[in-house]
């Protein structure tokens, strides 16, 4: 257990051996992860340029609309990779509960991708604006598929994350080679998702074989009963991530619905510049998670420590990195687009602070998973989500990507403002 003198030593030469054995995995992981978001910064801000030169703003939109639904479903199954994650680092010793946990998590997951694929099927047949591109839909769900079977919860829970880093720089060099050989124009716009999901399966692949070989995990087959008990554990936890999902997924394709391919298309640049900035907070949230389950089994006081730290950490990283997107916005859509979009630098300033307001909520959201307060996550959660499909169709019509932006300013602070509150009212003497 990390000692709290110890950490307030500025010399790190000072520390006992466990207090530095903890920090420099906590680093390592840290480092890790850090490769492995990277890549995934890096590969977007290659391809993005390319697509836009190769397709243009309206079959761009497209893709990045099949995307969006695709990111929706993927998190059907990855709901049960933070309890699987947090179950995984509390029995990392015991390699027979270890075994139990991932064949459970694992078919649950399975159960849940057939779920997502039936929810495609009904909205590609249903709604007559995705029917019309069923083809690229059916493409994408190779990603849903791929990131069910990468067992990057496991991993994490072991603190195993180089494995991961591997699988993804591969899996991530394939797509960069078949994107920018194989899209030459307009109508390959079909294939741009079906890259995706091939490197999507390969890492999912590589990352089992992994599993395989640095432990004695067997595939066993496990009983409807189980897999039940999993998913009812993860209920509330499941409700609060599709929600979360919808406000943060369901802007661009209600967007898409009430406007156009090229409306999307501009406005799809201004939010995957913040969606890439936005995309670092997760890297705090899964490097520290498995040593703040770890933190707030051995102490209270040690635990709202952690949770400060990393608070004032992110406020300090995403107040500069917003005011550098602000700052830089012309230079970040000229970047993209190969030219000055009057529109597409307005959002990305607009859209700047978003990331430092998610970065705040991640304290409240660590805390509050890890001490079972799944019913109170998922009201704050559930209620942003339906604040956000509110105010999307209330006022897309009227002010079209203003009202997107609006949307995601309000829904985005009442969802810090709930959590931080949530954790007041339910576990006050870790306030913040």
């Amino acid at each position: 257990m990390i000692q709290t003198d110890s950490i307030l030593q500025k010399n790190f030469f000072l520390l006992n051996p466990e207090s530095k054995k903890n920090i420099l995995k906590l680093s390592k992981n840290f480092f890790y992860l850090l490769l492995t978001n990277g890549t995934n910064l890096i590969i977007p801000i290659i391809i993005i340029p390319f697509l836009l030169s190769r397709l243009g703003i309206e079959r761009f939109g497209l893709v990045m609309m099949a995307q969006a639904l695709m990111t929706f479903l993927i998190i059907i199954p990855e709901c049960l990779n933070i309890p699987g994650t947090q179950a995984v680092s509390v029995k990392r010793n015991n390699s027979a509960e270890l075994e139990h946990i991932f064949n459970k998590v694992f078919a649950s997951k399975l159960v849940l991708l057939l779920f997502s694929f039936m929810l495609l099927l009904i909205v590609v047949i249903v709604i007559p604006m995705f029917w019309q591109e069923r083809t690229l839909y059916l493409f994408s769900f190779g990603m849903v598929v791929g990131k069910t079977l990468m067992p990057v919860w496991f991993l994490q829970g072991l603190e195993k994350m180089k494995y991961i880093v591997f699988a993804n720089i591969i899996a991530k060099a394939f797509l960069l080679i078949f994107i920018l050989k194989f899209i030459n124009n307009t109508s390959a716009y079909l294939y741009v998702n079906l890259f995706y999901s091939f490197g999507d399966i390969v890492v999912g692949i590589l990352g089992i074989l992994f599993l395989k070989k640095i432990s004695n995990i067997r595939f066993r087959f496990v009983s409807i009963r189980s897999i039940k008990q999993q998913l009812l554990s993860s209920w509330h936890l499941f409700i609060s991530i599709i929600a979360n999902s919808t406000y943060i997924n369901s802007n661009i394709l209600i967007l898409g619905a009430l406007t156009n391919n090229r409306v999307v298309g501009i406005y799809a640049v201004a939010e995957k510049a913040m969606l890439l900035l936005k995309q670092t907070a997760g890297i705090f949230l899964q490097a520290t998670f498995p040593h703040a389950c770890k933190l707030a089994e051995d102490s209270v006081v040690e635990f709202k420590n952690f949770l400060k730290k990393e608070l004032c950490l992110l406020f300090i990283m995403f107040s500069i990195a917003g005011a550098l997107m602000y700052l830089f916005a012309k230079e970040i859509c000229v970047f993209f687009t190969k030219k000055e979009i009057t529109q597409a630098i307005e959002y990305i300033k607009w859209l700047s602070p978003i990331p430092l307001i998610v970065a705040l909520n991640i304290p409240a959201y660590q805390a509050l998973i890890i001490k079972n307060e799944k019913k109170s996550f998922t009201t704050v959660i559930t209620s942003g989500a339906l604040i956000s499909i509110s105010l999307n169709f209330l006022l897309i019509p009227y002010l079209s990507t203003a009202g997107t932006i609006i949307s995601i300013f309000v829904t985005e602070i009442f969802v810090t403002i709930g959590l931080h509150y949530a954790l007041k009212y339910k576990h006050s003497h870790y306030t913040l």
